[in-house]
């Protein structure tokens, strides 16, 4: 295969990609992987700390990955900038990649004004311009004005979803800067072929009718805790209807507890972790998925749940419209709207023939976004487009 005559050099902090491909978790190291082998080199300096011992280390012939192995946080972003710099002396880049657009957007526009190279930033997960983001924590407030500056300056920015396309417009960002590509999964299909009957018959022990599911980190963002509010008003007139919690995190104790305060733990199921080659069971055992977000990327659960082929009900999250077809295969909800979300899941429950009519359409519609290979020509496509 003839390779597209492209040299980027990214900025990240994807230390899953120095893990054995046994032990690596998501599709990073695959998709990594897959993007070198259709251009003409890769070079990766990923934000590590000395005492993680890692090295350099080639994953395929033309893709390199650098540890910074800084002795503080600080001094391992001091280090990226000199690798990076280093780096685009000696060898033709041709486009600069930064994770996120604060830290590592900063070294990358500092590096673009040395080097006169195109800068590409992602926009994936926290949306500097969102006011519920800001909020969650003082830092990021702080983060927002720096990364406003970067991606004003960037030459271009690379998103997950439309709404965050849409959202960044707004703020007079032209949108000819700007590129939507969703990190679709590399093993979508098989959430699409899995049975969930077995699942589903342990789930509900002959005392439950009906199945929500959640999967995903235990954290403040996932807003669990007014979902859990939510559940109690579902019970109130489905009482039988069992909550699957799948994913661990800092707030996993915490909301146990809420759950015992609420009387509602006897219908919830917590799995700290479920193996991925099971996973797509658990789907598949499920009547609706839900997610309660207040700030999200393109939740990759969205797409798992369309693709089995289950009504979503999630919130106005960067995403939601590009995973769910608004009443067709599902509901997306204002965040924190919990009356609303109650409403949506009570109407699902009642009416088991428009969940199977959702559900049915919920595969035809995630098609749009494309095959994991279809991801990946995308992501080349816009490096050769800002390269030019």
């Amino acid at each position: 295969m003839k390779k597209t005559d492209i040299h980027v050099l990214s900025l990240s902090y994807a230390q899953e990609l120095f893990l054995e491909k046994e032990q690596a978790l998501g599709d990073t190291l695959i998709r990594s992987i897959a993007y070198s082998e259709q251009i003409a080199s890769y070079t990766i300096i990923i934000h590590t700390l000395r005492k993680n011992r890692f090295t350099p280390k080639h994953l395929a012939p033309d893709f390199l990955i650098l540890p910074s192995n800084g002795r503080s946080r600080f001094h391992s972003l001091l280090k990226m900038y000199a690798m990076a710099d280093k780096i685009c002396s000696q060898h033709p880049i041709t486009l600069i990649q930064s994770q996120e657009p604060v830290f590592t957007g900063l070294l990358s526009l500092i590096l673009k004004r040395k080097h006169a190279i195109p800068v590409n930033v992602l926009l994936y997960g926290g949306n500097v311009y969102d006011p519920l983001w800001k909020k969650q924590r003082l830092l990021n407030s702080i983060s927002s004005l720096l990364g406003k500056y970067v991606l004003n300056h960037a030459d271009s920015i690379q998103v997950e979803g439309t709404l965050i396309k849409q959202s960044l417009i707004s703020h007079a960002m032209p949108a000819s800067k700007i590129f939507v590509k969703p990190m679709v999964p590399h093993n979508l299909e098989i959430f699409s072929k899995a049975a969930g009957s077995g699942v589903r018959e342990q789930l509900l022990q002959n005392k439950f009718e009906h199945i929500i599911l959640f999967v995903g980190r235990l954290i403040k963002e996932k807003n669990l805790a007014h979902f859990l509010e939510v559940f109690k008003i579902v019970l109130q007139t489905h009482p039988a209807t069992l909550l699957v919690i799948i994913g661990d995190g800092d707030q996993a104790t915490a909301l146990q507890k809420l759950a015992h305060r609420l009387f509602i733990n006897k219908n919830i199921t917590w799995f700290p972790h479920v193996a991925h080659d099971t996973l797509p069971h658990y789907y598949k055992a499920a009547d609706i998925f839900t997610l309660f977000s207040v700030s999200e990327g393109f939740p990759r659960v969205l797409m798992e749940a369309a693709a089995a082929g289950i009504p979503i009900v999630c919130s106005r999250i960067s995403g939601s419209t590009d995973a769910v077809d608004d009443g067709q295969t599902g509901f997306i909800i204002p965040i924190n709207n919990m009356r609303e979300c109650a409403d949506k899941i009570i109407l699902l429950l009642n009416d088991s023939s428009l969940r199977a009519k959702m559900g049915n359409a919920a595969p035809l519609f995630i098609k749009h976004i494309g095959s994991f290979q279809d991801n990946i020509k995308k992501q080349i496509d816009i490096w050769q487009q800002i390269s030019k």
